[in-house]
């Protein structure tokens, strides 16, 4: 591989991190906004998190969690 290659890889990477930091930011003040009309964000972002596994995948999880709960008295 060459040197301008690779070059041209590791600052491609390095504006993507870029992006990503900026997006975070931006999700960040989302949250705060949230935070400040009300809403729980810890909740929030369960819901969020929820959402992107699917909510029958998250219904297996719980049940498995539920499962080992009852053994564990």
């Amino acid at each position: 591989m060459s040197n301008s290659k690779l070059q041209k890889i590791v600052e491609k990477i390095e504006r993507l991190d870029e992006t990503i930091k900026d997006h975070n930011a931006e999700k960040s003040d989302v949250y705060k906004e949230a935070k400040g009309d009300g809403y729980d964000v810890k909740a929030l972002r369960k819901v969020i998190a929820i959402r992107r596994k699917g909510y029958q995948k998250h219904e297996e999880e719980e049940a498995i969690v539920e499962t080992y709960l009852a053994e564990l008295g």
